[in-house]
């Protein structure tokens, strides 16, 4: 008897293995293209207005992306981002001149925007309610994993040659033959939606506030942890360590906070996350100077910073269906980009003013308004449920 894996599953490979292709191809380029362009003697001033290339493409991308989902289909619109994004990042070494890599960064990143939209929408519309918290923890590893993946693949391939840009596209080619798997069974996610894109702010603050917060706090700690480390004593070598196992922590504590997603409610969960981030910032210069209760704590940290990206993605998944999920994904993209933008100027403006205290604080400023948001919303969810509805009335 042949072997068929079914409809539901094939849904979950696709977009599991294609997000954390899409991760994996964002950790991988960064890192290499900084380094080839560093070898041919461009400044830094250059590599990073090159780089912010693919981070404001989501903003080009993003009034579109609701209606491509419409005309072409989930898996016809993830199909042709991936080969779009392929494409570019294989045109890299053969247009060597700068000025063309800012048109090719541009479409590579708009090509991975639509990719992270499409999975999102994609995978909250095809989980059960009852089991949404630990498929979409299983989700967030994935995208931790293929973050982590790139910086080591990239160690093993070097950056000069065709083989890292030939390892990275057949590494990608994994999500054409996953998101092919599921062609045919994939779930349309039409309609139109019922409000303009920036009111999905205003229907689902907590959702994107997590996005937010997690993209600005995890990029505040990659770039400042290595600077920020030795203000506390710390060798370089020890906070690079730190983040690492911050990287851990981000990956392996996403189930057991799914699985509590599913038992408890998610809002609250959130709550209780983010009371203890706040603690956490508060904490910071105490601890990571004392080892090794640094690795635990950073550990925890991680999670937790991780959880909240879970977290938002699960309660945009329970709200929105059809084109409004799509919309709503789809501004959770872009609120991932503002926080990209935000927080490494926050973070090093910070730093400037107070070397001791200035990360903790940017940390806890920028994880303080989830707090006042997600009791706004249990209150307004325990008032509802309070107020009798007539239609059960006898």
């Amino acid at each position: 008897m042949p072997f068929r894996i079914a409809p539901y599953h094939r849904n979950l490979i696709a977009v599991i293995v294609t997000m954390a292709g899409a991760t994996f191809s964002y950790s991988f380029t960064f890192p290499l293209l900084s380094l080839m362009m560093e070898r041919r003697g461009f400044d830094s001033t250059l590599i990073g207005l090159n780089t912010a290339a693919e981070a404001v493409a989501i903003f080009a991308v993003a009034p579109l992306a609701p209606m491509l989902l419409r005309r072409l289909g989930t898996s016809g619109l993830m199909l042709g981002a991936i080969a779009l994004r392929l494409a570019s990042f294989l045109a890299l070494p053969l247009l060597p001149d700068p000025s063309y890599w800012f048109i090719l960064r541009f479409v590579m990143g708009g090509a991975a925007s639509l990719m992270w939209i499409v999975s999102e929408a994609w995978i909250n519309e095809v989980v059960p309610e009852h089991t949404r918290g630990r498929i979409l923890a299983l989700y967030t590893m994935a995208v931790a994993g293929g973050y982590a993946l790139g910086p080591f693949v990239l160690a093993q391939t070097g950056s000069e040659g065709w083989l890292p840009f030939l390892t990275a596209a057949a590494i990608m080619t994994g999500a054409i033959a996953a998101t092919l798997a599921a062609h045919g069974h994939a779930p349309r996610l039409d309609g139109n939606r019922s409000a303009a894109l920036p009111a999905y702010f205003l229907l689902a603050p907590l959702v994107m506030l997590c996005c937010f917060v997690v993209s600005a706090v995890d990029i505040i700690f990659v770039t400042f942890l290595p600077i920020y480390g030795p203000n506390l004593g710390l060798e370089a070598d020890r906070a690079l360590y730190l983040l690492t196992v911050l990287g851990i922590g981000g990956i392996v504590l996403q189930y057991p906070i799914g699985w509590l997603a599913d038992r408890m409610d998610r809002r609250v969960l959130t709550l209780i996350i983010a009371a203890i981030l706040l603690g956490g910032g508060a904490a910071l210069p105490f601890v990571l100077s004392r080892p090794p209760i640094d690795l635990a704590f950073m550990f925890v940290l991680g999670g937790l910073v991780s959880a909240l990206y879970t977290m938002g993605n699960i309660l945009m998944g329970e709200r929105f269906r059809g084109g409004d999920l799509a919309a709503a994904s789809t501004l959770f993209a872009v609120m991932w980009s503002l926080g990209s933008l935000i927080g490494p100027p926050s973070g090093g403006l910070a730093l400037d003013i107070a070397p001791i205290y200035g990360l903790p604080a940017a940390m806890t400023l920028m994880v303080l308004p989830i707090i006042p948001v997600a009791l706004g919303t249990i209150m307004r969810r325990a008032k509802a449920r309070a107020i009798p509805n007539p239609a059960d009335s006898p």
